[in-house]
């Protein structure tokens, strides 16, 4: 029987050889990386504030409301139980130690997360992540700051906490039919195949009916970091 280990294959192939530059002393080489990562964000958003005048902006009017907030236990039950269960070296405990744990803990899980919905607050230890830069390409200078992506690992419970509001929000979402026709991302049955097929499918079916086709694709640099957190609050 043929299995396709692709997957696989291409997440170890990058860890083949070591591409993150080596330094006697870590501490000011991980400081010199500061700058770099606290320089982007303001400069992408001044670019974002320069353009906004040039954006027609529409009024949206909020015909539902989001007011489910509080879990009960057997709510937090199965989300604990198709949840995946990494470590994280800021983690007071390892997960597999948690895990066995999960019934006796379990009160506790629903309390902080309906705390944290009902405040609408992200306490601050729960902010805290454990930063890996890993190289945007394979084939990249190691040596330049911006070839690398600082990808967050986060504690066990602000994982927890992070999966209750979107599995409640994302519940919100369909049920009002909310969510962007055309976004493959973050969908479930959707992903980066599903839609290089929608855009194959309608270049051909223009091609069919003898239409030019033009595609334009656009790169947004830093587009997690430059969301504008005071517009989703308000």
């Amino acid at each position: 029987m043929y299995i396709n280990k692709s997957r696989i294959l291409l997440f170890i192939l990058p860890h083949t050889e070591d591409k993150v530059p080596q330094a006697e002393d870590k501490v000011p080489h991980a400081e010199d990386k500061v700058p770099h990562a606290e320089d982007k964000v303001p400069h992408t958003e001044d670019k974002v504030l320069q353009a906004e005048d040039k954006v027609p902006h529409t009024e949206d009017k909020v015909l539902h409301t989001e007011d489910k907030f509080p879990h009960a236990d057997a709510d937090v039950r199965k989300l604990l139980s198709n949840f995946k269960m990494k470590s994280c070296l800021i983690d007071p405990a390892p997960t597999l130690v948690l895990k066995e744990c999960n019934e006796s803990l379990l009160p506790f899980y629903t309390r902080i997360i309906n705390l944290s919905l009902q405040s609408a607050v992200m306490t601050e230890p729960f902010k805290i992540a454990m930063l890996d830069p890993l190289l945007k390409k394979v084939n990249a200078d190691s040596d330049m700051f911006q070839n690398f992506r600082p990808v967050s690992n986060l504690k066990f419970l602000s994982k927890l906490v992070e999966r209750a509001v979107f599995v409640q929000l994302n519940e919100y979402l369909v049920e009002n039919e909310l969510h962007e026709v055309f976004q493959s991302a973050y969908k479930s049955f959707h992903s980066t195949e599903t839609s290089l097929l929608r855009v194959q499918n309608d270049i051909l079916q223009s091609l069919d009916k003898k239409q030019s086709v033009i595609l334009v694709l656009l790169d947004l640099s830093a587009a997690f970091d430059t969301i504008g957190h005071e517009i989703l609050l308000s």
